[in-house]
C-alpha cells in the first residue's frame, strides 16, 4: 500500500511539472512571437516614415499600399500593438484572442475605405476592379488596396453600397468591442443614471429655492417716496402705514429704476404659464388671489385693474421719433403693499410707408401682349393666354404715339408654339455613362460619374476622376471616347469652372428644337428689367440663357454659313421688340447682303431706313459717332453721368433711346472702307455705353483681316457658331472649341467677365414668324417715322467723309490752317517737326494741323518715317486760301540713282 502511494505521489508531481513545462514553453513562445511583431512595426516605420532606402524598403512599401492601400500608414502602430498584446497574453487569458479579432477590424476597414472611394461597379468586371484598386493604392496611397477590392466587390454587386457599408462598420464595432472589452450596455445604464440623477438634482434644487422665496416674502419691506416725507416709526417693532397696494413691482424692474434693494425680487412681468400661474410666483392663497390666478393680472383692493407695467414691443426703426413724458408727481415706492407706478406715456409716430406715392415710376413701356412691364418693388405676374374672344387692346396691350398711328406690342401669340420632344436616342444617359467609364477604366483611369444632363442637343456627363489622376491623361483620350461611344464629335470642358470636375458633351442623335417663345415666356426674360434684354436658347441643363446688352455692352458673333447666326440676330431683334417700345429702344439695321434683315423695314423701332449701301453704311456708322459725342455734351450740361441718369433727370419728352447698331456682315463693309469703318467701331465701342449705343457686329468670315486685334480688344463678348477650322475659333473666342460644335444653332456664348464661354443651342424663329411680327406693325398703322434731319446728316457725312469728332469737337479749322497749307505745298512734302520750325508752334498743335490736312486729302497718310506726300494742286490751294500772294513752284522730287547701277553696262 506505502509501494502504492508512493507511486501516486511521484506520478502527480510528474504530471504537474509537465504542465508547468508545457505552460512555459507557451508563455516563451507568446512572448516569442510579440517580441517578432513589435520588430516588425518598427522596421515598417522604418521604411513607411522615415524613407529608408534600399530595393527591400521599395518593394515592402509599394506591396503594402497596394495590398491595403492607406492602412499601410497605420500598420506599423498595429503590429507593435499586436506585440504587446501577445506579450501579454500569456498572463492574462482576456487578450488572448484579440489578435484575431485585430485582424478582422483590418479587413472591416479597408472594406469600407475601397466601398467609399468607388462603389460605382456599373458593367465594370470583377478584376478591373481590383486591378484599378491595386494601381491607385500603389501610386496614390488611397483606398483599401488589393485586399479591400476583393472584398467589397461580392457585397457591392449582391447588395450595393448599403449593404456594404453596414456590413463594414458593424464588424468593425464587434471586433472593437471585443478587443476593448467595451460593453454597450454598462455605457447605457451608467448614462442613463447619470441624466436621472442630474434631473433629480435640478427638482430639488428647485424646491429649495421655492421654499427661500416663500420664506423671503414674509418679511416686511419699508417705504421710500421722493416728493414726500419718510413716514417716521413710533416706537420699536412698529411698522409705518403703507399705501393701500397688493403687489410690489419686481427686482428687476426696481433696478431699471435705480432703485435700492438687499434682495433680489419675484419678476411680476413673466408670461403666464399654462392654466393661468405665473412663473415663480407664491403659492400662497392672498397672492394668487391678488395676481390674478386665470388672467395674470395686476389687481387693486377695489377690483379694479391696474395697467400692465411691461413695455410695449415697438419697432426699433422708430425709436428716433418716439417722445417720452415722464411724470414728476408719482412717487417712487419699493415695498410689497406699494401702488403700482403708472408707466410712461409713448408718443409713437404716425407710420410712414416705406415706399411714397412718387417713389415707384410707371415702367417706359410693357414688353409684350400679357406679359406687363416690370416695377421696381412688384413682382412679376405670369404670362396669361388670351382669352379666346376678341381682346381688349387697350388693357391687354400697351399703347404709344408713334407717328400717324399709336404702338401696340405683338402679341406672343405670333410666335410657333414649343412642339413635341424627339426621342429617338438608341442609348439611354446612363448607357452612354457605362461605356464612357468602361473605357477610361480600360485605360487604366479610374473615374466615378458626379451628374448627368440631357440638353435638346447634347448629353452633358460630368465625371469626377480618380485622386492622383491628371487632366491631361482623360482629355488625351479624346478621339478613343468620341470612337467608343460612336459620337460624330465630342467636346471636353475640363475642368468645369467651378467645380471639382470635367464635362464630357455628347450629342444627341435626334434634337429638340428650341423655339423662341418657350424663351419669351420664361420667367428670366419676363423678370428681366433692362429694354435690351436679348433671349438666346437653352443649356445642355436646360436652363434658359438670356443677357443684358446694357452690361456687355457689344458683341461679335461669328461663325459659317447655315450654322445659325442670322437666327441669332433675328433673336435679338424679335426679343428686344417684345421687351421695349421705340421710345426706349431704336435700331440701325446694317445688311450689306441686302437679304437678311429688309424684312425688318417696316418696323417702327427702326432709327434710319434698312442700309444695304456699304457707303451709306460708313456714313450711318459717322452719324453714330457724332451722335455719342452730342449726347455727351448733352449728359455734361446735365451733369448725368449716362443714359439713364439722364432719362432720370429729363422730361418725358426730352428723354433719350437706347440705339442698338446691328451689322450682319462685316467683312463686306471691311472690304469697301476698311478704315472709316474701324475707326468708327473702335470710337462707339470705347465711349458708347454710358452714351446708350450699343454695337452687335455678325460676319461669317472670322479672320484677322475682318475682326482685327482694335475690334476684340475693344468687344469682349463674343458668341461663336460653328467654324472650320480651330484658328477661327481662336479669332473669335481666344481658345478652341467652336470647330467641334454641331451647327443648326449649337453656339458658345463668352459674355464679358465669364470664365469660359457656355455651350446652349440657340432658340429658332423662322420667316414667317418674323413677317407675321412686321405685318402687325403694318395692319396697326406703327410704322416708323424717320427724321429728316438725321437722313440729311447720315448724307453729308457719306460724302464729305467728315467722322464728325474724330480731331477735335466742333469745328474742324485752325487759324494756322492756310499757312500750313502753303508750306507744305512750297516744300513738297510734310512733317510734324516742320511746321513745328516754320509756324513755331508747339507739338500738339502741328500734329492737329497734319491731322487736318490728311482728313481733308491734302496730304497721304501716315507712311512710317518717311515724309508724307503733298496730294494738293494749286489751282485747288488757291483757290481754297488764296490770298493773291504768288506761290512758289514744289521741288521737283529727283528720283535717287540706283547704287548697284556702275556694276551693270548701258547694253546689259
Amino acid at each position: 500500500m506505502a509501494s502504492k502511494a508512493g507511486k501516486a505521489t511521484s506520478g502527480g508531481k510528474k504530471s504537474t511539472a509537465t504542465k508547468n513545462g508545457a505552460s512555459g514553453r507557451d508563455k516563451a513562445a507568446s512572448e516569442g512571437s510579440g517580441v517578432l511583431l513589435i520588430a516588425g512595426g518598427i522596421l515598417a516605420a522604418a521604411y513607411l516614415f522615415f524613407s529608408a532606402t534600399g530595393y527591400l524598403g521599395e518593394m515592402l512599401g509599394k506591396a503594402l499600399f497596394g495590398l491595403i492601400g492607406i492602412i499601410s500608414y497605420a500598420l506599423p502602430v498595429i503590429l507593435i500593438a499586436v506585440g504587446v498584446i501577445y506579450i501579454r497574453g500569456a498572463t492574462n487569458d482576456r487578450l488572448n484572442g484579440s489578435g484575431w479579432y485585430l485582424l478582422l477590424s483590418i479587413l472591416a476597414l479597408v472594406t469600407l475605405l475601397s466601398t467609399a472611394r468607388n462603389s460605382l461597379i456599373e458593367g465594370m468586371e470583377y478584376m478591373p476592379y481590383v486591378n484599378d484598386a491595386l494601381y491607385i493604392g500603389q501610386n496614390a496611397h488611397l483606398g483599401g488596396g488589393f485586399v479591400g477590392a476583393i472584398l467589397s466587390y461580392p457585397l457591392l454587386k449582391l447588395g450595393g453600397p448599403t449593404l456594404a457599408y453596414i456590413l463594414s462598420i458593424a464588424l468593425l464595432i464587434v471586433c472593437m468591442i471585443k478587443i476593448t472589452g467595451f460593453s454597450l450596455r454598462d455605457f447605457s445604464e451608467q448614462f442613463t443614471g447619470k441624466v436621472l440623477a442630474a434631473i433629480e438634482n435640478t427638482r430639488e434644487r428647485d424646491a429649495e429655492n421655492a421654499l427661500e422665496r416663500e420664506s423671503r416674502d414674509e418679511r416686511p419691506l419699508f417705504t421710500l417716496t421722493l416728493d414726500e416725507e419718510q413716514p417716521k416709526l413710533s416706537g420699536k417693532g412698529k411698522k409705518a402705514a403703507l399705501p393701500e397696494a397688493v403687489v410690489a413691482p419686481s427686482a428687476k424692474a426696481r433696478s431699471k429704476r435705480g432703485e435700492t434693494f438687499l434682495e433680489p425680487e419675484i419678476d411680476l412681468f413673466e408670461k403666464p404659464q399654462k392654466g393661468g400661474k405665473l412663473k415663480n410666483s407664491p403659492a400662497k392663497d392672498a397672492d394668487l388671489k391678488a395676481f390674478g390666478e386665470q388672467t395674470g393680472e395686476f389687481v387693486t383692493k377695489n377690483g379694479e385693474k391696474a395697467k400692465s407695467r411691461k413695455p410695449e414691443r415697438v419697432s426699433p426703426d422708430i425709436w428716433d421719433d418716439v417722445d417720452f413724458e415722464p411724470q414728476d408727481d408719482v412717487p417712487l415706492v419699493v415695498g410689497r403693499n406699494s401702488a403700482p407706478i403708472p408707466k410712461p406715456v409713448v408718443q409713437l409716430p404716425d407710420p410712414t410707408p416705406l415706399f411714397g406715392a412718387n417713389t415707384i415710376k410707371p415702367a417706359k413701356a410693357a414688353s409684350m401682349e400679357g406679359m406687363p412691364a416690370r416695377q421696381p418693388g412688384a413682382k412679376q405676374k405670369p404670362i396669361e393666354k388670351p382669352a379666346t374672344g376678341a381682346p381688349d387692346k387697350k388693357k391687354t396691350q400697351p399703347e404709344v404715339i408713334l407717328g400717324d398711328g399709336k404702338y401696340h406690342a405683338p402679341s406672343i401669340e405670333l410666335l410657333n408654339k414649343p412642339g413635341a420632344k424627339k426621342d429617338d436616342e438608341t442609348d439611354t444617359p446612363e448607357e452612354k455613362a457605362r461605356i464612357l467609364i468602361d473605357t477610361l477604366a480600360s485605360f487604366r483611369i479610374g473615374a466615378t460619374v458626379t451628374n448627368i444632363a440631357v440638353g435638346p442637343a447634347l448629353t452633358r456627363i460630368e465625371i469626377q476622376p480618380a485622386p492622383g489622376t491628371r487632366i491631361s491623361r482623360i482629355t488625351a483620350l479624346q478621339n478613343d471616347i468620341t470612337m467608343a461611344l460612336a459620337a460624330p464629335r465630342l467636346r471636353m470642358e475640363a475642368p468645369i469652372p467651378g467645380k471639382n470636375a470635367i464635362g464630357i458633351e455628347i450629342p444627341n442623335k435626334g434634337s429638340t428644337l428650341v423655339v423662341l417663345r418657350d424663351i419669351l415666356e420664361s420667367k428670366e426674360f419676363r423678370n428681366s428689367a433692362s429694354p435690351v434684354t436679348m433671349a438666346f436658347g437653352r443649356e445642355a441643363s436646360g436652363k434658359i440663357i438670356v443677357a443684358d446688352l446694357t452690361r456687355m455692352p457689344h458683341m461679335l458673333i461669328a461663325g459659317a454659313t447655315g450654322s445659325g447666326k442670322s437666327v441669332c440676330i433675328n433673336d435679338i431683334i424679335v426679343s428686344m421688340v417684345y421687351k421695349s417700345s421705340p421710345q426706349d429702344v431704336r435700331f440701325i439695321l446694317i445688311d450689306p447682303k441686302m437679304v437678311e434683315m429688309v424684312m425688318y423695314g417696316s418696323l417702327p423701332h427702326l432709327l434710319i431706313p434698312v442700309v444695304t449701301d456699304p457707303k451709306k453704311a460708313a456714313g450711318a456708322m459717322r452719324w453714330a459717332v457724332k451722335e455719342m459725342t452730342d449726347r455727351y455734351k448733352t449728359f455734361s450740361e446735365q451733369n448725368a453721368r449716362n443714359l439713364d441718369r439722364f432719362n432720370e433727370r429729363a422730361n418725358p419728352e426730352d428723354k433719350l433711346p437706347r440705339i442698338v447698331i446691328i451689322i450682319d456682315e462685316l467683312a463686306d463693309l471691311m472690304m469697301v472702307a476698311p478704315d472709316e469703318v474701324e475707326d468708327s467701331i473702335r470710337r462707339i465701342a470705347q465711349l458708347g455705353r454710358a452714351a446708350g449705343i450699343h454695337l452687335i457686329l455678325a460676319t461669317q468670315r472670322p479672320d484677322a483681316t475682318v475682326i482685327t486685334g482694335l475690334i476684340k480688344a475693344n468687344i469682349p463678348s463674343r458668341a461663336a457658331f460653328a467654324v472650320s477650322s480651330a484658328t477661327n475659333s481662336r479669332i473669335i473666342l481666344d481658345m478652341g472649341g467652336a470647330e467641334k460644335l454641331l451647327g443648326h444653332g449649337d453656339m458658345l456664348f463668352h459674355p464679358d467677365g465669364s470664365a469660359k464661354p457656355t455651350r446652349l443651342q440657340c432658340a429658332f424663329v423662322s420667316d414667317e414668324e418674323v413677317e407675321r411680327i412686321v405685318a402687325h406693325f403694318r395692319e396697326s398703322a406703327a410704322r416708323p417715322t424717320f427724321s429728316d434731319q438725321i437722313l440729311e446728316d447720315v448724307s453729308s457725312l457719306e460724302k464729305s467723309g467728315a467722322t464728325g469728332g474724330v480731331f477735335g469737337e466742333g469745328k474742324q479749322e485752325d487759324d494756322l490752317l492756310g499757312e500750313a497749307v502753303r508750306v507744305v505745298f512750297e516744300h513738297g512734302q510734310a512733317s510734324t517737326s516742320m511746321i513745328q520750325r516754320r509756324l513755331r508752334v508747339g507739338y500738339a498743335r502741328a500734329s492737329r494741323l497734319i491731322d487736318i490736312m490728311e482728313q481733308k486729302g491734302y496730304i497721304s497718310g501716315f507712311n512710317g518715317s518717311k515724309a508724307r506726300e503733298v496730294l494738293i494742286k494749286r489751282a485747288q490751294l488757291e483757290e481754297l486760301f488764296g490770298d493773291g500772294t504768288p506761290l512758289a513752284d514744289p521741288p521737283v522730287q529727283e528720283r535717287e540713282p540706283n547704287p548697284m547701277s556702275h556694276f551693270y553696262r548701258d547694253d546689259d
